[in-house]
């Protein structure tokens, strides 16, 4: 039996297809979905399953790993999902305000959200946070995703490539690691994805580049971060690094004879340094010298002269260098040496008056 069909039920249909095409449009190819409820104090969380148990992860973006209460730790060994000897060494995380609290770190194998299984997860365990503190669902699952969102009530996210995802987690296991090998290997594993590395990974990235002695490298990715406001730098932490990669590659290229990159690099450590100088103290000082001997380098005389008084300045500020004509200041080998080469030089160019003067600073700097 065929029931007539009249406008207002054709009309009814066309609009139900047009809605439900929308609802098709908004969920873009490779995006899974995980419902979110709201707790009785107002935060967001999601069920997700820890190799196979169920947990409420309250949704944290300011937090860095995937967090977990002593009480729900108890529980994945009861069950043989983990081990106490699984725990590492207490060490720091960062909460989202900025303080820092003593964690222990573990790996949560198998993480499911909604359909989609996230593998090798670094975790966390809070040191001195309440046995029954509210999970977190924080930055080592988000930064695993191309994209997260919150919309209809779902938590919508597109996760990354898996060899991407475990370049990401190996970081996460070895990024306080200094030797050169395991640094390489971070080089190696996030290079492919450098382009598209959150704040968090991109200075990881960063500092492996340091190790094995691409500060090259590493110098833009910083400038980018900084510039981008992508990392709060609220104590200044990142600008340093910056500052002491410079300072670095300037070494490098003085001993590859590159002195005029040098030069310039060296000129932006010096700029850049002296905004916080009694931080960079060490750094300043190896600029200043250095800039002195690859004038010598190159023989240009006069700029060495000019730069060599800079960094008597520098040394015994807030004096002059006139003072160091007549007093004695705390031993310095290079400006001593500097100084000296100067006296040598005036002597050469017959110009005794000169010669003896820089002797006298030279001797009263150590010499």
């Amino acid at each position: 039996r065929v029931s007539p069909i009249n406008g207002d039920t054709v009309r009814l249909r066309v609009i139900v297809v047009v809605l439900c095409s929308m609802v098709v449009w908004t969920t873009k190819a490779g995006e899974h979905r995980v419902a979110l409820k709201e707790s009785l104090s107002g935060n967001k969380y999601m069920t997700a399953y820890v190799d196979g148990v169920k947990v409420n992860f309250t949704l944290d973006t300011g937090c860095s790993s995937l967090s977990i209460n002593q009480l729900l730790f108890e529980e994945l060994v009861r069950k043989g999902v983990v081990q106490w000897s699984d725990l590492s060494e207490v060490g720091e995380a960062e909460l989202a305000n900025g303080e820092m609290h003593d964690v222990r770190h573990f790996t949560v194998k198998r993480l499911q959200l909604g359909d989609y299984v996230f593998h090798n997860v670094r975790a966390s365990l809070g040191v001195n946070d309440r046995a029954d503190a509210d999970p977190l669902l924080g930055q080592t699952v988000l930064n695993r995703c191309t994209y997260y969102t919150v919309r209809d009530g779902m938590f919508a996210f597109e996760p990354k490539q898996e060899a991407e995802q475990q370049a990401l987690y190996f970081c996460d296991m070895h990024h306080s690691d200094t030797s050169l090998a395991v640094n390489r290997q971070m080089v190696e594993k996030l290079r492919p994805y450098e382009a598209r590395l959150s704040a968090r990974y991109m200075v990881i990235y960063g500092q492996a580049l340091e190790v094995i002695d691409e500060e090259k490298h590493a110098i833009p990715l910083y400038e980018q971060l900084l510039q981008s406001g992508a990392y709060e730098d609220a104590d200044g932490a990142l600008f340093r690094r910056k500052v002491n990669a410079k300072t670095n590659y300037a070494d490098q290229l003085y001993n590859a004879e590159a002195y005029e990159e040098c030069e310039k690099i060296l000129y932006e450590v010096l700029r850049e340094a002296r905004q916080t100088e009694p931080v960079f103290k060490n750094g300043l000082d190896y600029a200043y010298s250095t800039l002195c001997y690859l004038y010598w380098q190159i023989k240009e005389y006069d700029k060495a002269e000019q730069a060599t008084l800079r960094y008597v300045e520098h040394v015994i500020t807030p004096h002059t260098w006139e003072y160091l004509e007549s007093h004695s200041i705390e031993p310095n080998a290079d400006l001593a040496r500097l100084l000296h080469h100067l006296s040598l030089w005036h002597g050469h160019q017959d110009h005794p008056t000169e010669a003896e003067r820089y002797e006298k600073m030279a001797k009263n700097a150590g010499l």
